[in-house]
């Protein structure tokens, strides 16, 4: 993590997407070293299609909702006061010192688009992992550890959802209804490539 200093320099010259690169030492325009590319997103799917068991962990924003496949989550932690990066976008709220680790938070609901109400504050992060990276994303709580077969995963995000199926993994039928199963791998190249919108 010792680039994260010079990630905070680059914020000011180039926006919070190059600070976030930086801290991993990552290329916004590039695959990185680790595989941050479709070929995880299609690792992980097959996997997860294979297991009798897919054990997510669920949780709820702006009436919708959400999961994570246990296997890319490092823990839950309750949210704190977070280290700001100047000229952060507003859905990157800062980054969050976890045992020595420097760990960039996504505020999800706002990333998602979706709207907050006072009745669902933001009040834990979950810390994700995959292919060498830690990121936090704020959420409200977590609704329940859920398991679920790998044939209830529907693929056909993109036909169902349209543009808002971006940061998707999949579709999974759970809780009476479809849960969005979301991607890390697309969050962080979602925030990496969105540079230049303004601080609020």
């Amino acid at each position: 993590m010792a680039h994260c200093k010079d990630g905070e320099r680059r914020t000011a010259e180039g926006g919070a997407a190059r600070a976030f690169a930086a801290c991993y030492g990552l290329d916004p325009g590039a695959p990185a070293a680790g595989g941050l590319d479709a070929a995880d997103d299609r690792a992980l799917l097959d996997r997860l299609i294979a297991e009798n068991d897919v054990e997510l962990i669920t949780f709820r924003l702006g009436g919708k909702m959400f999961a994570l496949p246990i296997v890319v989550v490092q823990e839950v932690v309750r949210s704190e006061e977070l280290t700001r990066l100047p000229s952060a976008p507003f859905y990157v709220p800062g980054v969050l010192n976890l045992r020595g680790r420097v760990t960039p938070v996504i505020r999800l609901r706002s990333l998602l688009g979706l709207t907050a109400t006072p009745q669902e504050p933001d009040r834990f992060i979950v810390v994700c992992r995959h292919q060498g990276l830690q990121v936090g994303l704020l959420i409200n709580a977590v609704a329940a550890m859920r398991r679920v077969p790998g044939k209830d995963f529907d693929l056909n995000v993109t036909a169902q959802l349209g543009d808002n199926a971006k940061y998707l993994l999949a579709l999974v039928r759970a809780e009476g209804g479809l849960v969005s199963l979301l991607s890390i791998d697309r969050l962080t190249r979602g925030v990496l490539k969105k540079e230049g919108e303004a601080d609020v």
